[in-house]
């Protein structure tokens, strides 16, 4: 009797205790205590590597910044994000991506998750593929927990080009044509040209609307052509349109040296929906008299569904130039050319490539326009 009285008050006083801590527990599961949507935004970086400063938006696209500490420089030339620890069923390819031992970038990926709501939370594994010397690598970044915390970000466009090669020599010259605009859009000018006798050309814009216009980037340089007494120009400007009107746009030259005859080349780039901000790359990354022929790559790191635009200028008079990665180009004779691409998902990139030219010297220019 003793026995199963002591039995009887050993279930009757941890019984209720083991009770209490079950339903404690059911509390904590349905409030989510012990789901993914619990869990703080991090990423926890692999050996050699650093990922900070995540975020991601509704439509999977996730930003983070990105360091490298293996003890020598890295060039990356693709990357891919998988929901488990296992390597993604693919990865995006991007144009290569150096990145210096101690150095950061900013990198965007597209994560495996089906369009989310603000709160949603995601749990994956982020992965690049890169060399290191002459041997190549696939390994892990980072294992990546992260919420849902902004819209997508919806693509920028160009919506319409109105181009024009200028003809007039001179110290000064202006070419204006008229372009229907809509407030809010922003206006891209790309201005490339040679000159002769007097030095670098000085471009300038403007319109009828009264639009400010911001220098995005600019070079001038002296070529081998001609005893090294021709210069290569290239520029560009951008603004946001202040009306929704017939805007006639002005851009030239103020002074400099003489502008070769039918050399140059004016382009107008119209952008929809307004852009957040502008990634320029380094002035006149193609300075040089290679011959026949050239390549020249710019490393340009920016957010997914921007506008890339470019331009060059070639001392050739049958000279022009393509634009690799599917860009859409305008040119004229002259071997002065404007080229931009769409809805850019690639993260980095910008290379122009001529067409087996007598290439005497050039200036290239590039920027890519980023969303909201």
């Amino acid at each position: 009797m003793g026995r199963a009285q002591g039995a009887m008050e050993y279930v009757t006083t941890y019984g209720w205790t083991l009770l209490i801590v079950i339903v404690a527990l059911l509390v904590l599961f349905k409030l989510g205590v012990f789901s993914n949507s619990s869990l703080p935004d991090t990423c926890i970086s692999s050996s050699g590597f650093i990922c900070s400063k995540v975020s991601l938006d509704t439509s999977g696209i996730m930003r983070f910044e990105f360091g490298q500490s293996t003890g020598n420089p890295i060039t990356i030339t693709s990357i891919g994000c998988s929901s488990t620890g296992a390597t993604p069923g693919n990865q995006s390819t991007m144009s290569s991506l150096l990145v210096k031992n101690g150095a950061f970038v900013n990198l965007t990926v597209q994560c495996p998750m089906p369009p989310s709501i603000i709160g949603t939370k995601f749990v994956g594994t982020i992965w690049i593929t890169f060399t290191q010397g002459s041997i190549s690598y696939m390994d892990n970044v980072g294992d990546v927990t992260a919420t849902v915390s902004t819209k997508a970000i919806p693509p920028v466009y160009v919506e319409g080009i109105v181009q024009s090669a200028s003809v007039k020599t001179g110290s000064g010259f202006s070419v204006s044509f008229p372009a229907a605009v809509t407030q809010g859009d922003t206006l891209v000018a790309v201005y490339s040209t040679e000159t002769t006798s007097g030095g670098c050309a000085v471009a300038s814009v403007t319109d009828t609307l009264g639009d400010s216009w911001t220098s995005v980037t600019s070079k001038c340089e002296k070529s081998g052509a001609q005893g090294g007494n021709t210069w290569v120009n290239s520029a560009m400007f951008y603004t946001t349109a202040v009306g929704s009107a017939t805007d006639v746009v002005s851009v030239g030259t103020n002074g400099g040296g003489t502008v070769s005859p039918s050399s140059g080349l004016i382009a107008i780039y119209e952008i929809s929906p307004p852009v957040n901000s502008v990634v320029a790359a380094s002035p006149g990354f193609g300075t040089s008299y290679p011959g026949e022929g050239y390549s020249t790559a710019a490393q340009l790191v920016y957010a997914p569904n921007s506008v890339v635009i470019g331009g060059t200028d070639e001392f050739d008079a049958s000279g022009c130039c393509n634009a690799g990665g599917g860009y859409s180009i305008y040119s004229n004779s002259g071997g002065s050319a404007s080229m931009y691409s769409n809805s850019v998902n690639s993260p980095t990139g910008f290379t122009v490539t001529s067409n087996n030219r007598n290439v005497y010297g050039w200036v290239d220019i590039g920027a890519a326009f980023e969303p909201h």
